[in-house]
């Protein structure tokens, strides 16, 4: 009640109004009330997949190990992925610092850690390039070896592997965790200094001719043949996050259908089934644009009528996430991503796996995306000291997007320091929402689990690190399918703020709200509405 006051009181000094409607939000619901506590549950099925993605690792991206690009920043222009990483560095010097690079990020005790923390699965995305046999993309700097090393230590541990195919010559989607970093045409928000780093226009369509086809055909062939066998290898994912019919991103150039999309899905299982064993099955990545009304059109071949459909749910790219209403982003995570499930499962006939998901609000990690972007949307961030596992910052200068001139980095907004409006603490916040997320990827009857985007980075932001997030009591010790349930939303319950009125605590604060929401009402008349149409009148006799 005496917040509620607080409320009236800020009305009548003037407050904001988008201050007021964001508190009065952030009220709506306790912690006892069943949208954040159901009754809800969700079927103990042994074979719900958990698990993390390696990402970053053969596959370089920026913002989850920056300090690897430290030393080009100030190039014109600089370095900004992995295939131009290669070319600056050249062969013998990038497999140097490429090898002691992935013997460190990644070592046994990863898998191990992964092990014990309860998980069943390791999503590990590679490149086109893995034999570093491609011509004019690192060549001569393969990373085979350490994908060797992955299947061992997952034989080891009992772990199964998703072996996931992140790119394509020369991108399917023109972003750094395909190897090339290019220039989209809805990349608006680009600084000047972004303007110079030599991305090349986006092709859409230039990943599907045949010369490139065949490049993915020979990779995914040899590495079915090299890993077939091996007990741990169960999915092959067989392109990640191909950009389909997003205007926005490739302007005209951007023909690819889910017509062209499932031949190719259909060509390269192809390929891969004449060296699969019958047990391995593939994923099929929903595109960046696909939903299930475009998947609704598509004619799925019977050789594919038994793959993972794989999605992706981030909501790091929020419109101001730290400022939206913790109701929000829960019944989003809780209700939303299982709706989508559903929706999607209901379109393809295929069990649908959320193959990457985080705990972000912001995009706020330096680099998230791209070297030299900065975020698209505002964001409320903090800023940490920037690592230097890997090469040493140059301070005094700052790069658009970080880091700033005296070496700190960009973060999502430390917990210690805030969290999104509502009635929980920052930990408890993040630890309900990691609860919310996996209970929609697992618990409807089309999902089979999920994969956290990612094990760990290089500055330590919990929201995209499994194992700081796990540190923080975010995710439990113990996440085996059998020994922990997550707690899940009861999505039947509630209004479009989240809650009914049988979730409220009496009549009298029933009333306490309706009252709270005509006064803000009130306030944006009096502040907004009413000062406009005084000032139309005083011009109307003004000109008279």
């Amino acid at each position: 009640m005496m917040r509620a006051l607080g409320i009236l009181i800020g009305i009548a000094a003037g407050s904001t109004v988008l201050s007021v409607l964001a508190e009065l939000a952030s009220m709506i619901g306790s912690q006892s009330s069943p949208f954040y506590f159901s009754g809800a549950t969700l079927s103990k099925r042994a074979s719900a997949l958990r698990g993390v993605n390696l990402g970053g690792w053969l596959v370089l991206e920026p913002y989850i190990t920056p300090s690897l690009f430290y030393a080009f920043m100030y190039d014109a222009p600089p370095v900004i992925d992995e295939r131009s990483l290669c070319a600056r560095l050249g062969a013998f010097r990038a497999r140097e610092v490429l090898d002691h690079f992935r013997e460190r990020w990644v070592t046994e005790s990863t898998f191990r850690d992964i092990r014990d923390a309860g998980l069943n699965v390791v999503r590990v995305p590679f490149g086109f390039w893995v034999f570093g046999d491609v011509p004019g993309f690192c060549e001569g700097v393969p990373s085979i070896e350490h994908l060797d090393r992955a299947v061992d230590y997952a034989d080891r541990y009992g772990l199964q592997l998703v072996l996931d195919l992140h790119s394509a010559p020369p991108t399917q989607n023109g972003m750094d965790h395909s190897g090339t970093s290019t220039r989209m045409a809805g990349d608006m928000h680009r600084p000047p200094l972004a303007q110079q780093l030599g991305r090349r226009p986006f092709d859409g369509a230039a990943w599907l001719r045949d010369e490139n086809v065949a490049v993915v055909h020979s990779v995914l062939q040899r590495i079915g043949a090299r890993y077939g066998s091996r007990r741990s290898v169960v999915r092959v994912g067989m392109i990640n996050e191909p950009m389909l019919m997003n205007r926005d991103w490739c302007g005209r150039n951007c023909p690819i259908d889910i017509a062209a999309l499932v031949r190719f899905y259909e060509h390269a299982w192809a390929v891969l089934q004449r060296v699969l064993p019958e047990r391995v099955r593939p994923v099929l990545d929903i595109g960046l644009g696909g939903n299930a009304r475009v998947w609704r059109a598509a004619r799925l071949p019977v050789s594919l009528r038994n793959g993972l459909i794989d999605i992706h749910v981030y909501q790091a790219w929020n419109f101001d996430g730290m400022r939206v209403p913790q109701v929000t982003h829960l019944r989003n995570v809780g209700c939303q991503t299982a709706a989508t499930i559903d929706e999607v499962n209901g379109a393809t006939s295929l069990r649908v796996v959320v193959g990457e998901w985080s705990l972000a609000r912001t995009e706020c990690i330096m680099w998230l995306n791209g070297v030299g972007f900065t975020p698209t949307r505002p964001a409320t961030c903090s800023r940490v000291r920037c690592p230097q596992e890997y090469g040493q910052l140059r301070e005094g200068v700052a790069v658009p997007g970080g880091p700033d001139a005296d070496g700190l980095c960009p973060v999502g907004l430390l917990p210690e320091q805030g969290a999104p409006p509502g009635p929980f603490a920052p930990n408890e916040f993040y630890s309900l929402l990691a609860d919310f997320s996996m209970a929609s990827a697992e618990g409807s009857v089309g999902a089979s689990g999920w994969l956290f985007w990612n094990f760990r980075n290089e500055v330590g932001d919990p929201r995209w690190s499994f194992f700081d997030a796990r540190a923080r009591g975010w995710f439990p010790a113990n996440l085996s399918v059998g020994a922990y349930l997550p707690r899940a939303p009861d999505c039947a319950v509630g209004d479009v703020l989240g809650l009914t009125i049988s979730t409220l605590d009496s009549v009298s604060e029933i009333f306490m709200r309706i009252a709270l929401i005509c006064a803000a009402l009130a306030s944006i008349f009096c502040c907004v509405v009413r000062p406009k149409a005084i000032r139309s009148a005083q011009k109307s006799l003004m000109l008279g």
